[in-house]
């Protein structure tokens, strides 16, 4: 039984194999606020990129503090936008954001 007790609540069959989609579960509106939109007070416990309980990422304390100052360094900065072509463009590697090139305002 999965969700038991809640109006989620499934029967899985013995046996069966099942996957945790846990990108598409971070943009479910019954859970998350404001699933699509971008939002710096979002919070931490809303993300499921860093697994749970014994198979929780080690990085993912260093990364609550590191990527807010990266964040603020580059925003508080000279104004940036895109590279200009396809560097430009949003790199994936799979399902996940891997790299975005940009350039800052030359004026």
């Amino acid at each position: 039984m999965i969700a038991a007790g809640t109006d989620r609540e499934t029967t899985v069959k013995a046996g069966s194999t099942i996957f945790a989609a846990t990108l598409s579960a971070m943009h479910d509106e019954r859970a998350i606020s404001e699933p699509e939109e971008f939002r710096v007070d979002r919070p931490w416990s809303d993300y499921m990129l860093f697994g749970h309980g014994l198979h929780t990422c080690y990085g993912q304390q260093i990364v609550r503090n590191q990527l807010p100052a990266m964040m603020t360094a580059l925003l508080e900065g000279p104004p940036i936008e895109r590279a200009h072509g396809g560097a430009g463009d949003l790199k994936w590697e799979g399902p996940f954001p891997s790299g975005l090139t940009v350039r800052f305002d030359e004026d």
